[in-house]
């Protein structure tokens, strides 16, 4: 899978920030099946990239990311589930490169499969790279 997208200007600190472009590519691969008693499990790697043009230099930041993802769905439509991920990648601007604090989440999450192919998503990151998402997705 892969997606691309553009930046059309923001503040990077205190400074404006000119456009730029997001990309990436990713996959993913179910492990394990969900058997009678036992949870799926789900691996992930992605590649992102975005870049901007700021005052001082360009702005690249590079993200590489594996994610493991452990859960069991009850009824056909709850999936309560355990997430790990491990990322990093540098990120460069002004002369200077750096990179995340964390290099890690873990955290818990759920999917609540609707009628006609919508869906509800909740995730709660609390340790590491710490993030709570809600989400709305339709399948088709």
């Amino acid at each position: 899978m892969g997606a691309a997208g553009g930046i059309f200007g923001g503040r990077l600190g205190a400074e404006q920030s000119g456009p730029g472009a997001v990309g990436s590519v990713a996959g993913s691969f179910l492990a394990l099946d969900q058997g009678t008693y036992s949870p799926f499990l789900q691996l992930a790697l992605s590649l992102s990239v975005s870049g901007l043009s700021a005052p001082q230099s360009a702005y690249v930041a590079v993200d590489a990311r594996l994610a493991a993802v452990v859960g069991y769905t009850f009824l056909e439509r709850v999936t309560p589930y355990v997430v790990a991920r491990v990322f990093g990648g540098p990120v460069m601007y002004g002369g200077k490169t750096g990179t995340d604090l964390y290099h890690y989440q873990v955290g818990l999450g759920a999917v609540l499969g609707l009628p006609a192919g919508f869906d509800l998503s909740a995730e709660l990151v609390p340790l590491g790279e710490q993030r709570f998402t809600l989400s709305a997705g339709f399948s088709f």
